[in-house]
């Protein structure tokens, strides 16, 4: 009996240092600081951006985007646009 339960608390144990593993490896406890010191604008009608590219040369930045919504739960997808 006694070596069943060692037995057990050596399993629980293994088990929780590999969770605590797991979530320090994904960055769970990891402090992020902003180092943008630009300045930033909401973008209406911009629904599920997905990607953003910034042309360097004009500083227009183009944002790919997908209405999940729309397109898959009412099936009406939404076209494409430029918003500048």
């Amino acid at each position: 009996m006694r070596k069943t339960i060692i037995a057990i608390i050596i399993l629980i144990l293994v088990v929780g240092l590999f969770m605590l593993k797991n979530v320090w490896e994904a960055g769970t406890f990891k402090t992020i600081h902003n180092s943008f010191n630009g300045s930033t604008a909401l973008i209406e009608g911009v629904a599920g951006a997905e990607d953003i590219t910034i042309d360097q040369s004009t500083g227009i930045a183009f944002i790919s985007s997908d209405d999940r919504w729309a397109t898959y739960i009412k099936k009406q997808p939404i076209k494409g646009a430029s918003l500048l």
